[in-house]
C-alpha cells in the first residue's frame, strides 16, 4: 500500500494498492504510487507479475524496485526517455535473474507506468502488456494505453465487445512483457512510450487485469469521485473486483491532480496523445489533424493554446535539429574531403618527382619498375574521385605504401646494378688475365718450336 499527497499545493495526491483477491494465495502484483524528485512530479505504476507461484512475485517486485531506482537517478532527464528506459532496465534485470535460478526460467511481468508531471501539465506513459492506464475526466473514462494481446486488439477496433473481450478464453494472452529475452531502449514493437496532456481536474488511474477483468470500464468510472479520496475509491473498486469474483491479484493506482488554470471538461480531440512511441497507429489521427485545423479563432484559452504549443513543438524540433544537423555534417565533410584530396594531389605530385626510371643493363628488372609505376599513377588517379573521406585516407595511405615500395625496388636494382657492375670488373679482369696468358703461351712456342 502506498500513499502521498501534496497537501502544501492541494494540486495533486496520490494512492496504490496491490490485493491478492478471493481465490489466490499469494501476491504476485506490486505497485508504485509516489512522489520523485520534488512536489511536481508523480511516479506511478500498475505490475502484474507471470510465471506461477514465485516466479511472477520475483519479477513484479524486480520491476518495482529497478523502475524506483532508474527514476530517481535521472532527476535531469526527459521523463519520457526516463520512464521507458526504467522498463528497458527492469525487463534486463528480470532476464539476469532468470539465467542464475533455473526455476524461475518462466517468470516476467507486464507493466503500466508513467512520470506524472504537474508544472508542465504532462503525464509521460511507458506501457508493456495488458495492464492498463485510463483517465477519468469531467465523468468521462477514457482507456489511454493498448493491450498488447490479439483479444484487446480486437476489441479495440470494435470485433468484440467488452463484455465479450472479458470472458474470451485467450484474453490473458499477451504479445509482449518484461523478462522475455534482453531488449535495448530502441527496440520495436516492445515498450509503448506516449505522453498526454493533463487537463485542470482530472484522475489517473493504473490497474492490472484483476480489475478490469471483473469490472467493465463504466463499473469503473462509477466508483470514481472528484469528492473522494484516492484512498477511498482504490479501496471501493478493490471491493468492487473481489465481489464480482476476485479471480486474480487487483492492482489499483489512482493519481488525483486538481491543476490550476487548467480545462475541466471532457476529453476531446485535443486531449489525445502529445507524442507516442507504439506498435499500433491510433485510430481517427488524420480526423483529429483535420479538426485541430478547423479550430475557430475565438477559442484562445490560455491553457489551450498552451497545449497546441505542446503539440506542435516534438513534431517540429526534432525535424529541424535534424536537418541542421546533416547540412553541418555534410559541409564539414565536404571541407575535411578537399583538405584530405588536396593533400593527395601534393603526395602525388611528391612522389612523382621521387619515381624515376632506373636505367640498367637488367631489362627485366626495369620493365618490374615501369609496371610498379604504372600502378601507383592508376591508385592515383582513382583516389581523385570524390568518394568518403575514408576512401581518401585509405587511397592515400595506399599511395604511401606504393611510394615506400618503390623506394626499396630502386634500392635493390641499385644494388643488382652494382652487383652487375663488379660481375662485369671481375670478368674483364678475367679476360685480361687469358689475353696476357695467350700472349706468354704465344711467344714461348716461338722461342721453342719443338715443343709446338
Amino acid at each position: 500500500m502506498t500513499t502521498m499527497s501534496n497537501n502544501d499545493l492541494l494540486r495533486a495526491s496520490v494512492f496504490g494498492f496491490s490485493d491478492t483477491g478471493m481465490q489466490r494465495s499469494n501476491n504476485e502484483d506490486a505497485n508504485i504510487a509516489r512522489f520523485i524528485w520534488d512536489d511536481n512530479h508523480i511516479l506511478c505504476a500498475a505490475i502484474d507479475g507471470i510465471g506461477g507461484y514465485e516466479g511472477g512475485e520475483i519479477a513484479a517486485a524486480i520491476a518495482r524496485d529497478t523502475i524506483i531506482r532508474y527514476v530517481n537517478a535521472y532527476p535531469s532527464s526527459h521523463p519520457l526517455t526516463t520512464i521507458k528506459q526504467a522498463l528497458v532496465e527492469a525487463n534486463n534485470e528480470i532476464v539476469r535473474a532468470k539465467e542464475g535460478d533455473p526455476k524461475l526460467s518462466q517468470m516476467g511481468c507486464v507493466c503500466t507506468a508513467a512520470i506524472i508531471d504537474t508544472d508542465d501539465c504532462l503525464l509521460y506513459m511507458a506501457h508493456v502488456g495488458d495492464s492498463r492506464l485510463y483517465q477519468w475526466t469531467g465523468g468521462v473514462m477514457t482507456k489511454l494505453s493498448h493491450d498488447h494481446s490479439l483479444v484487446g486488439y480486437r476489441e479495440e477496433v470494435g470485433d468484440l465487445t467488452e463484455h465479450e473481450a472479458m470472458h474470451h478464453p485467450m484474453r490473458n494472452q499477451i504479445e509482449r512483457s518484461l523478462g522475455d529475452r534482453f531488449h535495448q531502449f530502441d527496440d520495436e514493437n516492445f515498450i509503448e512510450a506516449t505522453i498526454f496532456p493533463i487537463t485542470g481536474q482530472t484522475q489517473f488511474l493504473f490497474c492490472s487485469d484483476g480489475l478490469s477483468d471483473m469490472l467493465t470500464s463504466a463499473q469503473i468510472a462509477s466508483k470514481l469521485s472528484n469528492n473522494s479520496t484516492p484512498q477511498q475509491e482504490v479501496d471501493s473498486l478493490i471491493d468492487a473486483a473481489n465481489a464480482a469474483g476476485g479471480k486474480d491479484n487487483i492492482t489499483v493506482v489512482i493519481a488525483k491532480l486538481d491543476l490550476p488554470g487548467g480545462r475541466n471538461t471532457t476529453p476531446t480531440s485535443d486531449d489525445r496523445p502529445l507524442a507516442a512511441v507504439s506498435s499500433r497507429p491510433e485510430a481517427g489521427t488524420e480526423k483529429e489533424e483535420k479538426e485541430e485545423k478547423e479550430e475557430q479563432p475565438h477559442q484562445d484559452n490560455h491553457h489551450q493554446h498552451h497545449h497546441h504549443h505542446l503539440r506542435r513543438r516534438p513534431r517540429r524540433l526534432p525535424w529541424i535539429l535534424l536537418i541542421i544537423t546533416l547540412l553541418v555534417g555534410a559541409a564539414a565533410a565536404y571541407l575535411i574531403y578537399n583538405n584530405l584530396k588536396q593533400e593527395a594531389e601534393n603526395e602525388e605530385m611528391l612522389e612523382q618527382q621521387k619515381v624515376t626510371v632506373v636505367e640498367g643493363p637488367v631489362n627485366e628488372l626495369d620493365s618490374t619498375a615501369r609496371a610498379e609505376k604504372d600502378s601507383v599513377a592508376t591508385v592515383q588517379a582513382k583516389s581523385a574521385a570524390p568518394t568518403a573521406v575514408d576512401s581518401v585516407n585509405t587511397v592515400k595511405s595506399a599511395l604511401l605504401r606504393q611510394v615506400a615500395d618503390i623506394d626499396k625496388e630502386k634500392q635493390r636494382l641499385d644494388q643488382e646494378r652494382a652487383k652487375l657492375n663488379r660481375e662485369i670488373n671481375r670478368l674483364n679482369d678475367r679476360l685480361r688475365d687469358i689475353e696476357k696468358g695467350s700472349n706468354h703461351q704465344a711467344a714461348s712456342n716461338t722461342k721453342n718450336p719443338k715443343k709446338r
